[in-house]
């Protein structure tokens, strides 16, 4: 089965820093939530108040795909397909740097809650585990309902790494940072933190029933 790669981007872009890419697509005013709600503000990311913030948003599966996680051309085309399947609705993508430190911040709405259910259930079996030499350590996250909380740790990193996963209503939410010289536990609750605002903010909107955009492609 096909998944949406959430958390492969998110611990490639704090391993590896991604390319920043400003905008988003010309179509966000008519997205079904406002991009700018589905992720973390700077200043919900502990450490990240003054950093410079990229947002990328589309309703196009085919955009998403391959312009915003930059699927390989060989599988963007099965992508796409399973992407409308599920129901797409929205994507969006932000990425913060503050010096040393970076944060990333992605969500995706489906058609359903079942669906982002069993994204989210796919995610976690398939995709939080070691990438590389990384090792990645799981732990419950209180302070989101049904989160799941990772730190990312590589034997020669200077910093930290850690994220939290969660599903409400048709919206899946990943959050994840990078902190130099921090302990893993800070880099988990910054993350956390970030999640939390993010839960709180959209719940009721994303545990709407979705509307069939018009043209939706």
């Amino acid at each position: 089965m096909t998944r949406i790669p959430l958390i492969p981007i998110v611990l490639a872009c704090l391993l590896v820093p991604c390319a920043a890419a400003a905008g988003a697509d010309g179509r966000a005013a008519r997205l079904p939530i406002a991009p700018h709600a589905l992720v973390a503000a700077p200043a919900e990311l502990p450490g990240f108040a003054a950093a410079a913030a990229q947002l990328r948003s589309t309703r196009s599966a085919g955009t998403w795909a391959t312009r915003i996680l930059e699927d390989a051309p060989a599988s963007a085309a099965g992508e796409i397909a399973a992407l409308k399947r599920r129901g797409f609705q929205e994507g969006v993508q932000e990425q913060l740097t503050a010096g040393q430190d970076e944060a990333l911040s992605l969500a995706v709405v489906l058609r359903s809650a079942k669906a982002a259910r069993r994204e989210l259930q796919t995610n976690e079996a398939a995709e939080l585990k070691a990438e590389g030499h990384s090792e990645v350590r799981r732990s419950a996250v209180p302070a989101i309902p049904g989160a799941i909380g990772f730190n990312i740790i590589e034997a020669a990193s200077k910093g930290a790494a850690g994220g939290v996963l969660f599903a409400v209503g048709r919206c899946v939410v990943v959050v994840g940072d990078y902190l130099e010289g921090a302990s893993p536990e800070q880099a988990l609750s910054s993350s956390v933190a970030g999640g939390a605002a993010i839960y709180h903010r959209v719940a009721r909107r994303c545990r709407r029933p979705a509307q069939r955009p018009a043209g939706h492609r």
